[in-house]
């Protein structure tokens, strides 16, 4: 028969155990995926929102709705950033949208990759040239780029630099600022 201080230090052991297993429950629910389905509105190229949440498409930057680009005759613009959005609505093409994500971007939409039917739209906006690789597709986007698909057919600014560059050109002017000292 095991004594009291045995027991009481069994009975710690059993505590310790269940707060571990708690404790790494709850370390692993917030990396368990969430999961949308349901209608898409598109937002552009790369964000759309299903069953009320708002979803940046994984892996991918698409323009910017704004955003122009160098037609492939170089004979004048276009707005890429419609044309994108054009194309990821397309793709969509009214049926029910899935998204699976694990994370949040810096403004709270779910991180995701999603499909409409076997479609899978990150991966195709980046292979029909409607958006870049960033961080994932990278063999998509250089097929796309050799194609010369969508974007790649003319000249465009990455969308990541076309942000940076509007960024500044909004941005007061360190002489500006000095005029109110």
């Amino acid at each position: 028969m095991r004594s009291a201080a045995g027991r009481v230090w069994d009975f710690i052991k059993v505590l310790t155990l269940f707060g571990v297993v708690a404790f790494v429950s709850a370390y692993l629910a917030d990396y368990a995926g969430e999961e949308y389905s349901g209608t898409a509105r598109v937002i552009d190229g790369d964000s759309l929102e299903v069953g009320g949440q708002e979803i940046r498409l994984f892996g991918i930057d698409a323009p910017e709705f704004s955003q122009d680009c160098q037609s492939s005759t170089k004979t004048g613009t276009f707005s890429c950033g419609r044309e994108a959005l054009k194309h990821l609505k397309r793709l969509i093409g009214g049926r029910v949208v899935h998204c699976d994500g694990w994370e949040m971007d810096k403004f709270q939409r779910l991180l995701a990759t999603c499909k409409a039917g076997d479609v899978l739209l990150n991966e195709r906006m980046v292979r029909d040239g409607w958006a870049v690789a960033y961080g994932d597709y990278a063999g998509l986007e250089f097929e796309a780029m050799q194609a010369k698909r969508g974007l790649w057919a003319g000249e465009f600014k990455l969308p990541a630099q076309w942000r940076t560059d509007r960024r500044e050109a909004h941005s007061p002017s360190l002489f500006r600022s000095l005029k109110f000292w």
